[in-house]
């Protein structure tokens, strides 16, 4: 059985694990390009996909989430016609067994009583870049995971997620059903 891992965002990426066999690709562009990777990386036999269950966040732009929500939408129609199975994950289930450091952040910055508008505006922008300095070590501390675990794969960003979301797909499957 084929274990797809995606990473749903339009710079994520989509993974293939089969035995061996181990693929991984870019996130296509389009809905009809979305269906024939998908239909490439499963081939002829029965598969699973595991997808990142995430959501828009308060301060992403509109544009940006419906764009996400957009993909998800296609890429959930693509396997219902290829008929695979869908089972959604969330980053800090497919995540927990990583042992990756956590970022401490702290909370998001709200303005305090008799703080002057300028200063709560410059603490919440540092909040902001810490939290993107945060999000950019994450990211490359899975890229660096993902090439350990798939030496065989020129691993980008792209596709890290996506690989290692199918690998924890694939130590769910060999667990039996869920």
């Amino acid at each position: 059985m084929v274990v797809l891992g995606i990473d749903p965002g339009v710079s994520g990426g989509l993974a293939a694990l089969d035995g061996d066999r181990v693929e991984a690709v870019k996130m296509p562009g389009t809905c009809a390009e979305i269906r024939d990777a998908l239909a490439r990386l499963i081939g002829s036999g029965p598969a699973v996909a595991f997808i990142e269950d995430v959501h828009s966040m308060p301060d992403d732009a509109a544009k940006a989430a419906g764009t996400f929500l957009r993909n998800v939408g296609q890429l959930e129609m693509c396997l219902c016609c290829l008929n695979v199975r869908l089972e959604r994950v969330t980053p800090q289930k497919w995540q927990k067994g990583l042992a990756l450091p956590k970022a401490d952040i702290g909370k998001r910055p709200k303005r305090e009583p008799g703080e002057l508008e300028d200063a709560f505006k410059a603490r919440k922008k540092a909040w902001t870049r810490k939290r993107g300095q945060a999000k950019t070590e994450r990211k490359n501390a899975l890229k660096r995971r993902a090439a350990e675990r798939f030496p065989q794969v020129k691993v980008t960003l792209a596709m890290a997620d996506a690989l290692l979301i199918a690998d924890y797909g694939m130590t769910r499957k060999e667990q039996g059903p869920h």
